[in-house]
């Protein structure tokens, strides 16, 4: 049985039951079809359609589609296809389309991109066919679509990107291809894509990084490589892009990172013109590189030659890896570095500058490693460190000199469940007059000497619980005093101690 609503103001009209498309008014602007049993879309279904300006057929139970079917609906701009489990992507003719603009076709039976699909399409600006079936895109697949600015293919069982796959689209912005089961790129899949911005390729097969493949990717600004296979990042992996500033590859298996493999290659910026050229002696450029997340990975060796050419780096995550030691100058050339994360490692041991360099840096991560002892100077040059976390190491004790280097920037300071037996006041200077936070909680501590808190003017939260403390030292400040310790349950406000 049929069932149509009325039109509203803005002439939409809903159609569902019987598949009579005849009885779709001629001046509808706005169109749905949904739940309908019949098989076939036969040829001039909406030929009267000439105002339809959007169509939606969701839940409906159609295996064909006679491309005819489209014929006269000029003024399509917007055509949506949701769960019509039978319909292939060569059901269409988009060409009848002419004013098509957004396209998106999910949980269909599309199962490749034929070449020449989109022919006359050159209006189209989003084509979204993610949650298919889709496992090959043919070469020249969307050749025509000159105007494309973003392509959506994710989710479905794609296992390789062919030569030419998405050739002449340069105007493209954004390609997800996110969740497929791709393998292998070759080197010119993404040759003439010239404007993308935005590449993700996370939950993938990926096992190896080809070289060279990015090279035409010279806009490129944000590329997702997490949730893959990679165990490798070989020299110059990323070369060519130039203008890339968030790299996220965590989840992956990688072990090996190699000297210059951030690399960007400032000779291969015209690269698109020639597809076929050798750029194996470009010279090595400074990297636009912004944001790099290598966590859960399974390194343990860094070195300065890692991160050449990352001057412009600021935020830097290579935690829950296998790290045992930072060397003198590791992380020398990133002087705009604001963050640095190292937390769930194996680092032992902090030794004298290994930091240095760092002078930028505002928040650094150590938690959760196996850190016992920290060397006099380990944070020289630290001049704008806010945060430092040391929670959850091994450390028993802090040594005049152990926070030499960082400067009076310091807000909060984390040592929480660690081994700590006594705080002396030798360990603080005059450069914690700001600092804000300070937790020592979860400690073995049995004794703070007096003065201890002395300079730490600034002091809002001391959060000393579960240590071993008989008695607490004099607080100057204008905070509070946290203490749960079997002596001290209460809270110390410190106008009450002044």
């Amino acid at each position: 049985m049929m069932v149509a609503h009325a039109f509203d103001k803005e002439k939409n009209f809903t159609l569902s039951g019987d598949f009579r498309p005849e009885t779709i008014p001629s001046d509808a602007t706005r169109v749905t079809i949904t739940n309908i049993s019949t098989p076939i879309i036969p040829g001039f279904a909406f030929n009267h359609l000439t105002r339809c300006t959007e169509m939606r057929i969701i839940s409906c139970n159609f295996t064909s589609t006679d491309p005819l079917a489209w014929w006269g609906m000029l003024l399509l701009h917007t055509l949506h296809i949701d769960t019509v489990g039978g319909l292939e992507t060569n059901n269409f003719s988009f060409g009848f389309m002419p004013s098509l603009s957004l396209l998106s076709m999910h949980k269909t039976s599309a199962g490749e991109l034929k070449r020449y699909l989109f022919w006359e399409t050159k209006r189209l600006r989003s084509v979204d066919f993610s949650f298919n079936k889709i496992s090959v895109i043919h070469p020249y697949a969307s050749v025509v679509t000159f105007e494309l600015e973003e392509l959506h293919l994710h989710h479905n069982e794609i296992e390789e990107l062919q030569h030419f796959a998405f050739a002449n689209q340069t105007s493209l912005q954004t390609l997800t291809l996110n969740h497929n089961n791709i393998s292998k790129i070759y080197r010119l899949a993404f040759y003439t894509l010239t404007s993308l911005q935005r590449l993700n390729l996370e939950h993938n097969n990926m096992k190896t990084i080809e070289s060279q493949i990015w090279v035409h990717l010279i806009s490129l600004k944000y590329l997702q490589l997490n949730n893959n296979q990679l165990k490798t990042l070989p020299a110059d992996a990323f070369a060519g892009l130039v203008n890339l500033e968030h790299l996220t590859l965590t989840q992956n298996c990688i072990s090996v990172v190699e000297s210059y493999a951030f690399n960007s290659l400032d000779a291969l910026k015209d690269v698109q013109q020639e597809p076929n050229s050798d750029h194996s002696n470009a010279r090595y450029a400074s990297s636009s590189l912004q944001s790099l997340q290598l966590q859960n990975q399974n390194i343990s060796t860094i070195q300065r030659e890692t991160f050449a050419g990352l001057t412009a780096l600021n935020h830097l995550d290579i935690g829950q890896n296998d790290l045992e030691i930072i060397k003198s100058n590791t992380f020398a050339d990133l002087s705009v570095l604001r963050s640095l994360g190292l937390s769930f490692n194996k680092i032992t041991a902090l030794y004298k500058d290994s930091f240095l360099g760092l002078q930028g840096l505002a928040v650094l991560d150590l938690k959760s490693n196996q850190i016992k002892m920290i060397e006099s100077g380990a944070f020289l040059g630290l001049y704008s460190l806010t945060v430092l976390h040391l929670q959850d190491n091994k450390l028993t004790k802090l040594e005049p000199g152990t926070f030499a280097g960082v400067n009076n920037h310091i807000f909060s300071l984390d040592m929480s469940k660690n081994n700590l037996q006594t705080m002396r006041k030798a360990a603080f200077d005059d450069k914690f007059q700001n600092l804000f936070f300070l937790s020592a909680e979860g400690n073995a501590i049995t004794i703070i000497e007096d003065g201890t808190f002395n300079s730490m003017s600034n002091l809002t939260v001391l959060r000393l619980g579960n240590n071993r403390l008989n008695t607490l030292p004099e607080i100057h400040g204008n905070g509070t005093c946290i203490a749960s310790s079997k002596l001290y349950k209460y809270v110390l406000v410190a106008s009450e101690l002044a």
